[in-house]
């Protein structure tokens, strides 16, 4: 024989990995070469098939070759080794035929059997992925088996890697792994493989046990091995890598309960606190994360062990004091699927320059974990009103003693003078300088061509677009961010004086001719009559104010009445996607966007009146009446002008690090190809990890798989937006209501009531399409359904209600809505909504009713 690969037939003793033969062939090649025993045979290179798909017979030497290397009474088996079969991806399991006990007069027709199974394939459109099906063969002797069975070097049910998994039935396993019948399932632990209630002999079991493991070992992945034991003893017929398996929903949840229990015991002998985890804000931008995604945003805002991120550089320069404790305890992680933020590690990331750590845990940390604990609502957005940034002489007195009191006073005053500075300059410097610069970085950056960069060099640029993010615009943005929610904070606190001074009867009568006459405002509670007057001086924007969301809503409405080319609009805002590394950016869907139908402009007047500008004076002139002084109405309007800045400027603050953002994701576009991975699968793996992948593909591809199966399984777990120490977490109910009307509960961030047809979508892309398909079916009254929203949505919607799974006050959805003038509820289940379906929302009980 020659072992060419080509035209003829080939040992299995000779067979390399090169050669056209099929996985089934190659492995068995590589197990026998390794010294297990694996019945004598050969492999029949793909040039037999595609000979006899050409000719329609055939080759008779090739009948000749085979039974030239057994004797006249062997039995033989058949099997096939296709180029689809039995690799990392896809294994293809009982796809094609194989034949057994075949006697020398009957190899021809085996063979035929064999090859016809994968013209069937194709031609059912089965394969319609896989195209160009090739077929190999491997014949080997036929062994007379005690016992036949499969064995799993993991089990597929639950993921467990020291467990092994033995299926088995006297005699031939062809039934059993045809699946017509179950036989007897052993699960063994490797590392004491023993069990009371099987037939197979102890030494065989053991026997198993040991060779499954050296066979995992010479693969560098789990697999699945078809065996069998006769009177000479366990034979390997068969392995292929596992390319699928699930995780027991009930096991993960244990796990992720021992997860929590260990962090939190750990930051209570760190900390001497019980902390508390909370999706907050940061569930609002990964709805539905991948590893990679929540690890890029982790490591470029919250740093790592090593190295402190955005938030500890952008923060610190402001005035706080955020130290190692705050790098060196991850704030954000992955819980259940769905990422949360560590309570006490972020209060520390608002503990400023002179208090000490030790006080800051006790008389403010342990004080916000109380109130969160008493009251949930306030772990949502704790940075826009529970983390205490102005505390009174009194307050720090009471808490710290007089000597301490005084001192943390004058620290505050200093912070405070320093925001101040920071407040009138940073929009000029933004706007001017940083923005500029990233532009013209990432305009350079364009021009790379990813594709002539080796996988080495790909990952040295993630890196270093990494780095950008970290010390660059991720620290613009913190500081944005920052000078917004502290603005926030002051006002509200202002509005929260002035109510308490001059009681609510003033705002109630104001309130009456500004929003929706549904509405009872005399019925309403002090807390909800300041939500209702911050969302009236949030519409007090100056007009000089950049808001790239705007413009990306002009620029949308442009380009599908083609006032705009679809170059230009991607040259603007192809970086545009959201902070979910996995999901599209724009430039991703030119395509789409090219096929854009022309229509009518659907951009309405502005919804926007001088109501908050008017608000704030008459709001101005009422405190000059009750005795407030010059400063303190100074103050007032100055807290305002700060909100009404820097809140839009953190939506064009996001917009910017998009760009350096969008160059991560072409990165890792680019090395997923190159590394012959598919879909998602590269966004399973965590950035230190893609050297890994370089280096160790198998090794690698294995996590990838074990992560997508934690996905599948994350998606049945309830999850509330808090988590205690004791919190029970549990699988979803998912029981429907019957009734006449489906209603949800949520949570009211802007009032009013709604009726419209439902637009659901999980993705920017999505609601791109769906919202131009509505427009264009003449659907008016569109209610918005979103996990949640970022600037990536965009402002050229309008809606006529929103509704998001995750937000809050300060969401983007919480913007447009105050923007466009309209309900908005968030904490809604979204998963119950159907799409295209009337619904109303409620926004005074904060309920959505959907028709059925």
């Amino acid at each position: 024989m020659v072992a060419n690969g080509n035209s003829e037939i080939i040992s299995l003793d000779n067979i390399i990995s090169t050669q056209k033969i099929g996985g089934k062939a190659t492995n068995l090649g590589i197990l026998k070469q390794a010294g297990f025993n694996v019945p004598e045979g050969i492999a029949v290179p793909y040039f037999f098939y595609e000979d006899y798909i050409k000719n329609g017979s055939l080759d008779p030497a090739l009948i000749t070759q085979i039974l030239n290397n057994f004797t006249n009474d062997t039995l033989l088996a058949v099997r096939s080794s296709g180029n689809v079969e039995d690799s990392l991806r896809l294994s293809f399991a009982g796809q094609f035929n194989t034949t057994l006990n075949v006697e020398k007069k009957q190899l021809a027709e085996a063979i035929i059997d064999s090859y016809n199974s994968a013209r069937d394939y194709e031609r059912n459109g089965y394969g319609k992925d896989n195209p160009d099906i090739l077929m190999g063969l491997v014949v080997q002797e036929m062994i007379d088996p005690l016992y036949s069975g499969v064995i799993f070097t993991l089990d597929p049910t639950t993921g467990d890697h020291n467990t092994i998994v033995i299926n088995y039935k006297e005699g031939l396993g062809e039934y059993l792994v045809s699946g017509k019948v179950t036989g007897t399932v052993l699960k063994l632990d490797k590392n004491n493989p023993t069990t009371t209630y099987n037939h197979l002999p102890e030494n065989i079991v053991k026997e198993i046990v040991y060779i499954s493991g050296k066979v995992e070992e010479l693969f560098d992945f789990p697999q699945d091995i078809e065996f069998a034991v006769s009177k000479n003893g366990l034979h390997l017929l068969q392995s292929r890598p596992i390319t699928s398996y699930s995780l027991n929903t009930i096991e993960v949840i244990k796990q992720e309960k021992q997860i929590i229990e260990k962090l939190v015991a750990k930051e209570e002998k760190l900390f001497n606190l019980e902390t508390i985890f909370s999706n907050s804000n940061i569930i609002e931008n990964f709805p539905e994360p991948t590893p990679m995604g929540l690890e890029i945003f982790n490591h470029i805002f919250t740093g790592t062990k090593e190295i402190p991120g955005a938030i500890q550089l952008g923060r610190n320069d402001f005035g706080y004091n955020c130290g190692k404790e705050t790098f060196q305890n991850s704030l954000f992680r992955m819980i259940c699927g769905k990422p949360f933020m560590d309570f006490v590690v972020d209060s520390l990331t608002f503990r400023i320059k002179g208090i000490t750590l030790e006080d800051y845990l006790s008389g403010f940390t342990a004080d916000y974990l109380q109130q969160v604990r008493e009251d949930n609502s306030k772990g949502n957005y704790p940075e826009g009103g529970l983390y205490i940034q102005h505390p009174s002489k009194e307050f720090l007195i009471k808490r710290f003693g007089e000597e301490k009191g005084n001192q943390y006073h004058t620290a505050y005053q200093e912070f405070h003078k320093q925001i101040k500075e920071k407040e009138k300059t940073f929009y000029l410097e933004f706007t001017n300088e940083l923005e500029p610069s990233i532009s013209k970085l990432y305009k350079e950056e364009l021009k790379i061509d990813f594709n002539d960069l080796s996988t080495e060099e790909l990952v040295m640029k993630f890196n270093e677009y990494l780095e950008v993010l970290r010390t660059r615009t991720c620290v613009d943005f913190v500081k944005v961010a920052r000078l917004a929610f502290f603005g926030y904070d002051r006002l509200k606190n202002n509005i929260e004086q002035f109510v308490k001074t001059l009681g609510p009867s003033f705002l109630k009568k104001k309130l009456k001719g500004e929003i929706e006459p549904e509405i009872n405002i005399d019925s309403l509670d002090k807390q909800t009559l300041v939500k209702y007057t911050l969302d009236i001086l949030l519409q007090a924007k100056p007009d000089n104010i950049i808001n790239e969301t705007e413009r990306l809503g002009i620029a949308l409405n442009e380009l599908i009445t083609n006032q705009l080319s679809v170059d230009e609009f991607i040259l603007r805002y192809g970086h545009v996607g959201q902070l979910e590394i996995s999901l599209p950016r724009y430039a991703e869907e030119k395509e789409y966007f090219s096929n854009l139908q022309k229509q009518e402009s659907t951009e309405n007047e502005s919804k926007k009146t001088l109501a908050g500008f008017q608000f704030r004076k008459e709001l101005a002139e009422q405190m000059l009446l009750i005795g407030a002084t010059k400063e303190e109405i100074n103050n007032f309007i100055y807290d305002a002008e700060m909100a009404n800045i820097y809140l839009p400027l953190r939506e064009t603050a996001k917009m910017s690090y998009f760009k350096i953002h969008y160059l991560v994701k072409k990165c890792l576009t680019c090395l997923s190809e190159k590394c012959g991975l598919e879909g998602n699968e590269i966004y399973m793996l965590k950035p230190l990890e893609l050297s890994e992948l370089i280096e160790n593909f198998n090794k690698t591809f294995q996590k990838i798989k074990y992560r997508e199966a934690q996905q599948e399984a994350y998606k049945e777990i309830d999850l509330t937006s808090l988590i205690f120490k004791d919190t029970k977490i549990k699988r979803i109910d998912f029981d429907q209501n019957n009734g006449y009307y489906l209603s949800i509960p949520g949570e009211a961030v802007r009032r009013g009531m709604a009726e419209g047809i439902s637009l659901v979508a999980r993705t920017n892309i999505e609601l791109v399409k769906k919202y131009a398909e509505y427009v264009r079916e003449g659907i008016e009254n569109i209610i918005g359904v979103f996990p949640a929203m970022d600037p990536s949505y965009g402002t050229r919607s309008n809606f006529s209600g929103l509704i998001t799974q995750y937000g809050g006050p300060l969401a983007h959805a919480a913007i447009i809505a105050r923007d466009q003038k309209i309900p908005y509820l968030t904490n809604v289940q979204i998963g119950k909504l159907p799409d295209k379906t009337k619904i109303l929302i409620d926004g005074t009980e904060g309920m959505v009713y959907v028709k059925k």
